[in-house]
């Protein structure tokens, strides 16, 4: 097995210079690596506090936030929409 190994990254550094992209395939097949997102705690925008556990609510959590900042952003360079502090700061609560 190691005798083989050795032998693919020989090849791989001959090769290398030819085609690039050997090498970077090579390397991204060798980091390999999965992270899962943790729990998200969440307030959505009626309020209610939610903890997401599984990916289908984790990634609603992330939609919701995201369309927040978003939603946010547009209403403070509007110059068609007169946006009162209030109003931001109550975007800002569900945010954080």
């Amino acid at each position: 097995m190691a005798k083989l190994l050795r032998q693919e990254q020989e090849r791989i550094s001959v090769d290398c210079k030819k085609n690039p992209r050997l090498f970077w395939q090579y390397i991204n097949k060798r980091n390999k690596s999965k992270t899962n997102v943790s729990d998200l705690k969440w307030q959505t925008s009626q309020g209610n506090e939610i903890l997401a556990q599984d990916h289908k609510e984790k990634a609603a959590a992330l939609q919701e936030f995201f369309h927040l900042c978003i939603q946010l952003k547009r209403m403070m360079h509007s110059k068609h929409y007169q946006i009162g502090l209030m109003t931001i700061l109550r975007y800002l609560m569900i945010l954080f």
